[in-house]
């Protein structure tokens, strides 16, 4: 369902007659067209962004040896995630540390301080990582360069009918990301919020449908009898298999 459609549909239930022709023209003349544009983009980064943290919208970033502390953040980087870790290459047991008081980050720059297994903080648009990633060395033998890799979300929750991704809705034929009933469940609420309007049921409407939606969007794990088991056994059971259960992961 393209934005315009949404426009379109939130315009009936909230008894306001729908934009004639383009949803992103008619702004130019049409104050209520201009609204709901503003409306759409807003309730669109509120459910990306503000909800949870959407399988959909997870990204990887890999970052490798440049001679320095610092790595500029992708350019589609909008937050770490909830439970994010930055990890090392060189260490797969323990993730680096955080550091995220900037008095704290600067004097133990300035002791000199730093710990086996790393630490990190963000500012200035920037990752900044200690110790520095090593690089490749010449060899014989050649060991790869170091690496430091972490989840975050991209803040591109609009599929540009131009192509790609973009961070609002800028043509009648894009689309949200996410299901686009949670983004006209949404929009009703707010726009009769804004009018002044009960909107109290519009609201429990959206709030349901979130969290079905939600709920759904959760990884699901193997279920073996009555616990989740992980695809390595040594994380999964560190001691005998639970009773009732059967092991069906990979062997030693």
């Amino acid at each position: 369902m393209t934005v315009q459609s949404v426009v379109r549909e939130v315009c009936a239930v909230v008894g306001v007659r729908p934009p004639n022709g383009s949803v992103f023209l008619s702004p130019y003349v049409d104050r209520t067209a201009w609204e709901f544009v503003q409306l759409a983009n807003e309730m669109a980064q509120r459910i990306a962004y503000d909800t949870r943290d959407w399988t959909t919208l997870r990204q990887l970033c890999t970052i490798g040896f440049n001679g320095e502390i610092n790595h500029p953040l992708p350019a589609d980087y909008h937050r770490m995630l909830l439970t994010s870790q930055v990890w090392r290459s060189t260490n797969t047991t323990a993730p680096m540390t955080f550091v995220p008081d900037a008095d704290d980050w600067l004097r133990r720059e300035l002791q000199g301080h730093t710990i086996p297994v790393g630490e990190w903080t963000i500012f200035n648009n920037e990752i900044h990582i200690r110790p520095i990633l090593a690089a490749s060395s010449a060899g014989p033998p050649v060991v790869p360069a170091e690496m430091a890799k972490f989840y975050y979300l991209r803040n591109t929750c609009v599929n540009l009918t131009s192509g790609g991704f973009g961070t609002q809705f800028l043509n009648d034929a894009d689309t949200f990301v996410l299901p686009e009933r949670l983004l006209k469940l949404g929009m009703i609420w707010q726009w009769k919020a804004n009018k002044g309007a009960s909107y109290a049921e519009d609201l429990a409407n959206y709030e349901d449908a979130l969290s079905r939606i939600a709920g759904n969007d959760k990884p699901a794990p193997i279920i073996v009898g009555r616990y989740p088991i992980s695809s390595d056994a040594t994380i999964a059971y560190w001691g005998p298999t639970p009773a009732g259960s059967t092991f069906v992961g990979p062997g030693p």
